[in-house]
């Protein structure tokens, strides 16, 4: 058991207090393994890691399980958006280019494979 010594705060989440016999001892505050983890999970999914990798570093056997880690924030949300109005305009302008594989000759109809 530890009994704070006046809660000297050393450095950001970490704070200085007595052991039962009276040793000063570090500990953390506010910061659990298991939010380190959490953190990691993040991390790595937002880096482009495989998930299948993800579940395995992060010891998790079922999707579902990892499902609860996969913290979605509202930048996801508008990262995703991003990337989806991105890519309908690269569709769109591509869909306005006239294909370079064929061209038309008079009515036949010709490409660069040969007639078709």
């Amino acid at each position: 058991m530890l009994i704070p010594v006046a809660h000297i705060q050393t450095r950001r989440g970490v704070v200085k207090e007595k052991d039962r016999k009276g040793r000063v001892r570090e500990k953390w505050q506010g910061l659990v393994l298991h939010d380190l983890r959490r953190s990691a999970a993040r991390n790595m999914r937002r880096y482009g890691v495989d998930e299948g990798v993800i579940m395995q570093i992060g010891g998790w056997k079922t999707r579902s399980v990892f499902e609860r880690y996969n913290i979605i924030s509202e930048a996801d949300i508008t990262e995703a958006s991003s990337k989806i109005e991105e890519g309908q305009r690269r569709s769109a302008a591509n869909l306005a280019k006239p294909s370079a594989t064929t061209s038309t000759t008079g009515s036949k109809r010709v490409s660069k494979f040969g007639a078709a």
